[in-house]
């Protein structure tokens, strides 16, 4: 019994990860449409490429201030390094 609540728990945080990659990768996909309007689908594909929250975090902190999209793909190449 221990085991299978074990392994429900952790689909329980596997699914909580995955919503929140989710959900982060969305924000910096809204918050890079709020600065240029038009995103490319590549770009916002490259995006959901992205599984480390840690960096979409970073991402989307980058995707504030950037001044062109050109700008956010190279932080976004570097990231996928």
């Amino acid at each position: 019994m221990i085991k299978t609540a074990n392994i429900v728990q952790e689909w329980i945080d596997e699914g909580i990860q995955q919503g929140g990659r989710e959900n982060t990768q969305e924000s910096i996909r809204e918050v890079l449409e709020a600065w240029f309007h038009l995103i490319p689908d590549e770009l916002v594909q490259s995006i959901r490429q992205v599984d480390e929250l840690a960096t979409l975090h970073k991402l989307l902190k980058k995707a504030a201030v950037v001044s062109s999209l050109e700008e956010f793909k190279e932080v976004l190449s570097s990231a996928s390094l």
